[in-house]
């Protein structure tokens, strides 16, 4: 399932208000590092230059999250979204394919959902060995 989320935000310049938003893929984001610019980010999706009066009133602006699909859907929350636990999770869940097939061929574990612990020695076997 495709990792989404939409950020928009409110502001006013010159008297007027506006709502920009934008739904952001988060697939292209799973393995950042670093934080995200999402007010650059909505500023992009809506024809904002990032160098202009605007942009910088808008970035005063107040990020809010909303309509998360997939894993994200599991790190939004009424305090915000949970990147950082968003990109673990996202990191693990690219290793669980090819896991999975070892937990079949050798445990006979058929969901490592179902195993928890199995799954979760399993991705830091698979960590340690990458990190070798």
């Amino acid at each position: 399932m495709k990792n989404s989320i939409r950020v928009s935000l409110t502001y006013s310049y010159r008297g007027e208000t506006f709502t920009p938003s934008a739904v952001i893929d988060l697939d292209k984001l799973g393995d950042n590092e670093g934080p995200v610019d999402w007010h650059a980010r909505v500023a992009l999706a809506n024809g904002i230059d990032t160098y202009s009066y605007v942009y910088e009133v808008m970035r005063e602006s107040e990020l809010h999250f909303s309509d998360a699909t997939g894993l994200a859907a599991n790190h939004l929350s009424d305090q915000g979204f949970d990147f950082k636990g968003f990109t673990h999770a996202y990191r693990q869940a690219g290793h669980i394919g090819p896991l999975q097939h070892i937990a079949r061929d050798i445990l006979q574990i058929d969901d490592l959902n179902q195993e928890p612990a199995i799954r979760d020695a399993l991705v830091q076997a698979y960590l340690l060995g990458k990190n070798c």
